[in-house]
């Protein structure tokens, strides 16, 4: 498969992104290598926040058991991904069909108003 993308991102070289800057990232949550990448950046205090782009619309319907626990495996693991993010301090909000990007990205500024008054 054709890729233009670091076989090897789970960090982002230190001088590549100025201090202070905000990260914005646009993620499925799909790539173990950028959720590394992303804790990473948290971890040497950069302020991020990220935007799942749920790719959950495009997966088929699972079909017999095997596929459904497959499924609830996956799913599981996803609201794993977000919790480490959450826990790190990274503020998570889920863009689908059913969201537009303007919702999910007020669903992140409330979380960043809360965790500010709350001192995080």
């Amino acid at each position: 498969m054709l890729s233009f993308g670091w076989r090897d991102v789970t960090t982002v070289p230190r001088r590549t992104l100025p201090p202070q800057a905000l990260i914005l990232a646009l993620t499925p949550l799909l790539d173990e290598r950028s959720e590394d990448a992303l804790l990473d950046l948290r971890a040497r205090g950069f302020d991020l926040v990220v935007i799942e782009i749920s790719p959950l619309t495009l997966v088929p319907s699972p079909q017999g058991e095997l596929q459904v626990i497959a499924h609830r495996l996956w799913r599981l693991r996803r609201d794993a991904v977000r919790a480490r993010f959450e826990r790190a301090g990274i503020p998570v909000a889920v863009w689908g069909d059913e969201t537009s990007l303007a919702a999910a990205l007020e669903e992140v500024s409330s979380y960043r108003r809360r965790a500010r008054a709350v001192g995080v």
